[in-house]
């Protein structure tokens, strides 16, 4: 991955909390990622089993950063 340059501001963990967190349509932009890219680390290919931790790997990164934001995002009340 490429290092931010001075003109391209990095992301703060709260810039992914009010990214995934603070809206419905983020939380479902978050769970579909999850579901595809979130479940198992093998997969049956035709060439037999391949490993997909590099698509895990984001949305294990984009959780770390939510849990890393002060405060906390809290859960999101549902009607």
């Amino acid at each position: 991955m490429e290092s931010p340059t001075p003109s391209t501001p990095r992301a703060t963990p709260r810039d992914f909390a009010a990214t995934f967190c603070y809206s419905k349509e983020g939380q479902a932009v978050l769970d579909e990622l999850g579901r595809l890219f979130g479940g198992s680390l093998w997969a049956d290919t035709d060439g037999g089993r391949a490993r997909r931790i590099g698509q895990r790997e984001v949305i294990e990164h984009i959780h770390a950063q939510i849990l890393k934001a002060e405060p906390p995002p809290q859960p999101r009340k549902t009607a």
